[in-house]
């Protein structure tokens, strides 16, 4: 008999954890893809909730999709040149985009099919606000959300390459051809021309 999918999820919570989880049981699809990229361990790390995120529970899988698009280049201007892999601004900005990339690309096949998944785009509020509705996240996603994480994905990857960095989060997970893939796409979009308000 096949596991449920609250069961499935419950295989990668840690031994010895006190605190409450909530499986999302309807993005049990996107952990099984998730898991064949990279370790249960890993997936468990990268995407479950920090318990004053999500009132006190941990959620999983959990990850705030539209933290993906955060701007990375103003962070990766103040790198410090000496040993910049292990700066803490470096690293966060890694770890934003390296997440960004496993959940869209290996978990949901695309940002584009993330866009038509209502449940896991919730939480997205970036150029929309908190009360739009699944139809105007998924148009400001498959837009200015897809724009933004193509950018930072080829603005991570100018900067490894200017500055040699090996053994980042990238290498450690194994993505390096999500980061170049992504990254290929910004650099063949022409500049984003900017809203002109009436």
């Amino acid at each position: 008999m096949e596991a449920t999918p609250e069961k499935q999820l419950e295989a990668y919570q840690p031994e010895g954890l006190s605190l409450p989880v909530v499986f999302r049981e309807e993005l049990a699809q996107v952990v099984a893809n998730l898991s064949k990229r990279i370790t249960p361990t890993q997936v468990w790390q990268l995407f479950s909730s920090v318990p004053c995120q999500t009132g006190g529970s941990i959620r999983f899988p959990y990850f705030r999709a539209d933290s993906g698009t955060a701007y990375i280049a103003d962070r990766l201007k103040n790198v410090p040149r000496v040993n910049p892999e292990r700066s803490s601004l470096y690293m966060g900005a890694c770890t934003t985009v390296a997440k960004a990339l496993l959940w869209f690309e290996t978990g949901f096949g695309g940002i584009e099919q993330f866009a038509d998944c209502p449940i896991a785009t919730l939480s997205w509020t970036y150029g929309v606000g908190h009360h739009a509705t699944p139809e105007e996240r998924a148009a400001e996603i498959r837009t200015e959300g897809k724009r933004a994480y193509e950018k930072n994905a080829l603005e991570l990857q100018h900067f490894r390459a200017k500055h040699h960095i090996h053994g980042d989060l990238i290498d450690q997970l194994g993505i390096q051809d999500l980061l170049d893939m992504v990254a290929e796409r910004a650099g063949d979009r022409p500049p984003l021309e900017k809203k002109v308000q009436q």
